[in-house]
Protein backbone atom coordinates (compact mmCIF):
# COMPACT_ATOMS: atom_id res chain seq x y z
CA UNK A 1 0.00 0.00 0.00
CA UNK A 2 2.93 2.47 0.09
CA UNK A 3 3.93 1.87 -3.34
CA UNK A 4 3.26 4.22 -6.51
CA UNK A 5 3.45 3.17 -9.68
CA UNK A 6 3.83 5.88 -12.45
CA UNK A 7 2.67 4.64 -16.11
CA UNK A 8 1.04 5.55 -18.88
CA UNK A 9 -2.70 5.62 -19.47
CA UNK A 10 -2.36 3.02 -22.19
CA UNK A 11 -0.62 0.60 -19.90
CA UNK A 12 -3.08 0.97 -16.89
CA UNK A 13 -4.75 -3.21 -16.87
CA UNK A 14 -0.43 -4.81 -18.02
CA UNK A 15 0.08 -2.56 -14.72
CA UNK A 16 -2.70 -3.62 -12.22
CA UNK A 17 -2.26 -6.95 -13.60
CA UNK A 18 1.57 -7.46 -13.01
CA UNK A 19 1.24 -5.89 -9.20
CA UNK A 20 -1.60 -8.37 -8.78
CA UNK A 21 0.42 -11.23 -10.40
CA UNK A 22 3.40 -10.67 -7.99
CA UNK A 23 1.20 -10.31 -4.67
CA UNK A 24 1.23 -6.09 -4.73
CA UNK A 25 -2.25 -5.47 -6.09
CA UNK A 26 -2.84 -3.08 -3.15
CA UNK A 27 0.09 -0.48 -4.98
CA UNK A 28 -1.49 2.62 -6.26
CA UNK A 29 -1.43 3.50 -10.11
CA UNK A 30 -1.05 6.69 -11.09
CA UNK A 31 -1.88 7.36 -14.86
CA UNK A 32 0.17 10.17 -16.80
CA UNK A 33 -2.39 11.42 -19.63
CA UNK A 34 0.48 11.66 -21.67
CA UNK A 35 4.45 10.93 -21.30
CA UNK A 36 6.34 14.00 -19.91
CA UNK A 37 10.21 12.09 -18.92
CA UNK A 38 10.92 10.87 -15.56
CA UNK A 39 11.24 14.38 -13.63
CA UNK A 40 7.56 15.11 -14.04
CA UNK A 41 6.81 11.48 -13.00
CA UNK A 42 8.91 11.63 -10.24
CA UNK A 43 7.26 14.88 -9.06
CA UNK A 44 3.36 13.59 -9.71
CA UNK A 45 3.99 10.75 -7.43
CA UNK A 46 6.00 12.65 -4.82
CA UNK A 47 2.86 14.79 -4.92
CA UNK A 48 0.40 11.77 -5.07
CA UNK A 49 2.24 10.78 -1.71
CA UNK A 50 2.11 13.75 0.38
CA UNK A 51 -2.57 14.40 -1.28
CA UNK A 52 -3.08 10.71 -1.40
CA UNK A 53 -1.08 8.87 1.39
CA UNK A 54 0.00 11.69 3.80
CA UNK A 55 3.48 11.69 3.34
CA UNK A 56 5.53 14.30 5.29
CA UNK A 57 8.29 16.23 3.54
CA UNK A 58 10.97 14.07 6.30
CA UNK A 59 9.44 11.01 4.17
CA UNK A 60 12.03 9.29 2.22
CA UNK A 61 10.80 8.43 -0.84
CA UNK A 62 12.66 5.49 -2.89
CA UNK A 63 12.38 6.21 -6.87
CA UNK A 64 13.08 2.64 -9.29
CA UNK A 65 12.18 2.28 -12.97
CA UNK A 66 10.41 -0.80 -13.85
CA UNK A 67 12.34 -2.54 -15.83
CA UNK A 68 15.50 -4.10 -13.98
CA UNK A 69 16.40 -7.22 -13.38
CA UNK A 70 18.83 -7.24 -9.71
CA UNK A 71 20.16 -10.35 -7.90
CA UNK A 72 20.30 -10.79 -5.31
CA UNK A 73 16.95 -9.21 -3.99
CA UNK A 74 18.42 -9.31 -0.34
CA UNK A 75 21.68 -7.34 -1.32
CA UNK A 76 18.97 -4.84 -2.89
CA UNK A 77 17.51 -4.63 -0.04
CA UNK A 78 20.46 -3.82 2.20
CA UNK A 79 21.25 -1.08 0.00
CA UNK A 80 18.00 0.49 -0.04
CA UNK A 81 18.18 0.64 3.64
CA UNK A 82 21.47 2.53 3.53
CA UNK A 83 20.31 4.94 1.45
CA UNK A 84 17.37 5.93 3.60
CA UNK A 85 19.46 6.38 6.15
CA UNK A 86 21.93 8.98 4.21
CA UNK A 87 18.58 10.55 2.60
CA UNK A 88 16.82 10.94 6.31
CA UNK A 89 20.15 12.78 6.83
CA UNK A 90 19.13 15.53 3.86
CA UNK A 91 21.12 14.22 1.35
CA UNK A 92 20.58 12.92 -2.89
CA UNK A 93 21.17 9.46 -2.71
CA UNK A 94 22.04 7.06 -6.14
CA UNK A 95 23.52 3.55 -6.59
CA UNK A 96 26.21 3.23 -8.73
CA UNK A 97 26.39 -0.37 -10.71
CA UNK A 98 30.33 -1.63 -11.19
CA UNK A 99 30.78 -1.69 -15.20
CA UNK A 100 31.55 -4.74 -16.29
CA UNK A 101 32.92 -2.83 -19.10
CA UNK A 102 32.95 -0.25 -21.76
CA UNK A 103 29.08 0.12 -22.30
CA UNK A 104 27.66 2.88 -24.20
CA UNK A 105 24.30 2.30 -23.69
CA UNK A 106 24.42 3.62 -20.15
CA UNK A 107 25.01 7.10 -18.32
CA UNK A 108 27.84 7.51 -15.81
CA UNK A 109 28.22 8.38 -12.39
CA UNK A 110 31.80 9.44 -11.42
CA UNK A 111 32.33 9.50 -7.93
CA UNK A 112 34.59 11.44 -5.44
CA UNK A 113 36.23 11.30 -2.35
CA UNK A 114 34.36 8.62 0.37
CA UNK A 115 31.70 9.73 2.88
CA UNK A 116 30.75 6.37 5.28
CA UNK A 117 29.77 3.52 3.25
CA UNK A 118 29.34 6.40 -0.33
CA UNK A 119 30.84 8.39 -2.19
CA UNK A 120 30.34 12.12 -3.17
CA UNK A 121 28.75 12.60 -6.42
CA UNK A 122 31.62 14.33 -8.71
CA UNK A 123 29.61 14.42 -12.04
CA UNK A 124 26.93 12.62 -13.93
CA UNK A 125 27.86 11.63 -17.56
CA UNK A 126 25.66 11.17 -20.35
CA UNK A 127 25.73 7.90 -22.64
CA UNK A 128 29.49 8.26 -24.02
CA UNK A 129 31.28 7.16 -27.29
CA UNK A 130 33.11 3.77 -27.53
CA UNK A 131 36.69 6.08 -26.67
CA UNK A 132 34.80 7.45 -23.76
CA UNK A 133 33.75 4.99 -22.38
CA UNK A 134 37.05 3.50 -22.17
CA UNK A 135 38.53 6.04 -20.51
CA UNK A 136 36.18 6.03 -17.84
CA UNK A 137 36.56 2.03 -17.10
CA UNK A 138 40.13 2.91 -17.01
CA UNK A 139 39.96 5.65 -14.27
CA UNK A 140 38.13 3.09 -11.86
CA UNK A 141 35.76 5.68 -10.24
CA UNK A 142 32.79 5.65 -12.88
CA UNK A 143 29.81 3.63 -12.39
CA UNK A 144 27.02 2.93 -14.32
CA UNK A 145 23.87 5.14 -13.55
CA UNK A 146 21.23 2.75 -12.46
CA UNK A 147 18.32 5.41 -12.54
CA UNK A 148 17.60 4.44 -8.96
CA UNK A 149 17.10 7.15 -6.45
CA UNK A 150 16.61 8.02 -2.85
CA UNK A 151 15.79 11.45 -1.22
CA UNK A 152 13.53 12.93 1.19
CA UNK A 153 9.95 14.25 -0.33
CA UNK A 154 11.14 17.67 1.03
CA UNK A 155 14.48 17.58 -0.89
CA UNK A 156 12.50 16.89 -3.95
CA UNK A 157 10.49 19.88 -3.70
CA UNK A 158 13.18 21.99 -2.86
CA UNK A 159 15.39 21.14 -5.53
CA UNK A 160 12.31 21.51 -8.54
CA UNK A 161 11.81 25.10 -6.81
CA UNK A 162 15.32 25.85 -7.20
CA UNK A 163 16.27 23.77 -11.09
CA UNK A 164 12.69 23.25 -12.86
CA UNK A 165 10.65 26.54 -11.88
CA UNK A 166 7.99 25.49 -14.20
CA UNK A 167 7.38 21.44 -12.48
CA UNK A 168 7.56 22.79 -9.17
CA UNK A 169 4.83 25.86 -9.80
CA UNK A 170 2.36 22.72 -11.15
CA UNK A 171 3.56 20.37 -8.26
CA UNK A 172 2.21 22.51 -5.79
CA UNK A 173 -1.43 22.04 -6.79
CA UNK A 174 -3.10 18.79 -6.01
CA UNK A 175 -2.93 16.21 -7.47
CA UNK A 176 -6.08 15.94 -9.61
CA UNK A 177 -4.94 19.72 -10.57
CA UNK A 178 -1.32 18.30 -11.68
CA UNK A 179 -2.98 15.21 -13.95
CA UNK A 180 -5.23 18.25 -15.78
CA UNK A 181 -2.29 20.16 -16.76
CA UNK A 182 0.21 17.24 -16.68
CA UNK A 183 0.98 18.43 -20.73
CA UNK A 184 2.03 21.18 -19.36
CA UNK A 185 4.93 19.61 -18.17
CA UNK A 186 8.57 20.24 -20.04
CA UNK A 187 9.88 17.34 -21.05
CA UNK A 188 13.22 16.64 -19.01
CA UNK A 189 14.46 13.65 -17.06
CA UNK A 190 15.89 13.68 -13.58
CA UNK A 191 18.90 13.08 -14.60
CA UNK A 192 19.50 16.30 -16.12
CA UNK A 193 16.81 18.06 -14.87
CA UNK A 194 17.71 17.88 -11.21
CA UNK A 195 20.78 15.74 -10.60
CA UNK A 196 23.24 17.02 -13.20
CA UNK A 197 22.78 20.74 -10.73
CA UNK A 198 22.06 19.45 -7.25
CA UNK A 199 25.23 19.56 -4.79
CA UNK A 200 24.99 16.97 -1.39
CA UNK A 201 24.47 13.46 -4.05
CA UNK A 202 25.97 10.00 -2.69
CA UNK A 203 26.39 7.37 -4.62
CA UNK A 204 26.35 4.29 -3.56
CA UNK A 205 28.15 1.28 -5.38
CA UNK A 206 25.65 -1.68 -5.38
CA UNK A 207 27.04 -4.98 -5.08
CA UNK A 208 24.51 -7.23 -7.26
CA UNK A 209 24.48 -7.94 -10.37
CA UNK A 210 21.93 -5.29 -12.68
CA UNK A 211 20.65 -5.32 -15.78
CA UNK A 212 18.22 -2.78 -17.44
CA UNK A 213 16.83 -5.02 -19.91
CA UNK A 214 17.25 -2.25 -22.43
CA UNK A 215 18.47 -4.55 -25.56
CA UNK A 216 17.85 -8.13 -27.04
CA UNK A 217 21.41 -8.68 -25.60
CA UNK A 218 20.84 -7.83 -22.39
CA UNK A 219 17.04 -10.27 -22.54
CA UNK A 220 19.55 -13.10 -24.02
CA UNK A 221 21.79 -12.06 -20.81
CA UNK A 222 19.16 -12.61 -17.95
CA UNK A 223 17.35 -15.85 -20.08
CA UNK A 224 18.05 -19.52 -18.83
CA UNK A 225 20.61 -21.13 -21.74
CA UNK A 226 21.28 -25.12 -22.34
CA UNK A 227 24.72 -26.64 -23.20
CA UNK A 228 25.25 -24.85 -26.11
CA UNK A 229 24.32 -21.28 -24.42
CA UNK A 230 20.95 -20.57 -26.61
CA UNK A 231 18.18 -19.28 -24.90
CA UNK A 232 14.78 -20.37 -26.48
CA UNK A 233 10.72 -19.29 -25.64
CA UNK A 234 8.42 -20.71 -27.71
CA UNK A 235 8.17 -23.20 -30.74
CA UNK A 236 11.55 -22.86 -32.15
CA UNK A 237 13.72 -25.14 -33.91
CA UNK A 238 17.31 -25.19 -33.22
CA UNK A 239 19.64 -26.63 -35.72
CA UNK A 240 23.10 -26.24 -34.94
CA UNK A 241 22.90 -22.96 -33.13
CA UNK A 242 25.33 -21.71 -30.59
CA UNK A 243 24.93 -18.92 -28.14
CA UNK A 244 21.69 -17.67 -29.73
CA UNK A 245 18.38 -15.54 -28.37
CA UNK A 246 15.43 -17.67 -30.26
CA UNK A 247 11.91 -16.19 -29.16
CA UNK A 248 8.81 -17.64 -31.17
Amino acid sequence: KNLVVVTNRDHEYLVKSELASCGAAKAHVVLEPVGRNTAPAIALAAAFCRDKLGAAESEVLFVTPCDHVIQPVDVFAAGVLDAVKLAEQGSIVTFGIRPAGPETGYGYIQAGERQGGAYIVKSFREKPDQATAEKYIAAGNYYWNSGMFGFTAGRLFKELSAQQPEIAELTAEPVEKILEQFEKMPDVSIDYGIMEKAGDVLVIPLAAYWNDIGSWDAIYDVLGKDKAGNAVKGDCINMGCTNTLMLS
